[in-house]
């Protein structure tokens, strides 16, 4: 098996958060603040709140589409299954 440094990279892709829809991003950063102050639950790192953070919007081309993650309520298809409320609904 080859160590991740000896891989090729194909793609001209940014940055993980500056790959995903600006709406993504938002709905990430509101679904982070919301779900740390209401329920005191933090669901990701420190470094990568940051790195949502201060990720630049991707208005290109290149930029991850559909569902990015292996989150499955991030898809509609089934959060309108499990009837999933986020966190940021009042």
């Amino acid at each position: 098996m080859k160590n991740i440094d000896e891989l090729t990279v194909v793609e001209a892709l940014d940055p993980f958060y500056a790959a995903i829809k600006n709406k993504d991003r938002e709905f990430w950063f509101e679904e982070e603040v919301v779900a740390r102050e209401r329920i005191g639950m933090r669901r990701i790192r420190e470094k990568n709140f940051y790195e949502l953070i201060v990720a630049k919007a991707n208005n290109g081309k290149n930029r991850l589409r559909s569902v990015h993650n292996y989150d499955i309520l991030t898809n509609p298809f089934y959060s309108d299954k499990f009837m999933y409320i986020p966190c940021t609904y009042p």
